[in-house]
């Protein structure tokens, strides 16, 4: 198994030591493939919670998928920005990409890649957004773009 991650964690310039205990960020990952590569930062906040499970191979930014990816993001790498988000992604199968954004506060989303050759990109910005999506199969691609602003 091997996993190339990147982690990031911040919290706001202003924050107290008292307030950072509530502003904590959250990330597990769990790999059990291999040539999977990650980023994820949590950052400009806090209370972040990020839940990651690679199963299979070159999943991430090792993967080669077809189909352009929303500008504002990079292939592999997750980010969790201002207050509150919560993400829960399980990959599985080869070769799947992904990438996510949550910006403002309190988003929720639950996604599941499994196959080969897929692509899921997620943007939430504002407030209270969720997404929940699953992929099964071979070259699907999926872009949800959230904004309450």
């Amino acid at each position: 198994m091997k996993l190339t991650l990147a982690f990031v964690a911040a919290l706001s310039i202003g924050v107290t030591a008292a307030q950072a205990d509530t502003l904590s960020n959250t990330l597990t990952i769990i790999d059990t493939g291999s040539e999977n590569r990650l980023t994820v930062v949590q950052s400009d906040g806090g209370g972040h919670t990020a839940e990651i499970t690679l199963s299979g191979t070159d999943n991430g930014a090792a993967a080669l998928v077809a189909g352009p990816l929303m500008p504002e993001l990079v292939l592999g790498r997750f980010e969790q920005k201002g207050f509150g988000h919560v993400a829960r992604l399980d990959i599985g199968g080869r070769n799947n990409g992904f990438a996510g954004l949550q910006t403002g506060s309190g988003h929720f989303l639950s996604g599941e890649i499994m196959g080969s050759d897929n692509l899921a990109q997620v943007v939430q910005t504002g407030a209270g957004q969720t997404a929940v999506f699953r992929q099964i199969g071979t070259r699907n691609n999926l872009s949800i773009r959230q904004s309450s602003w």
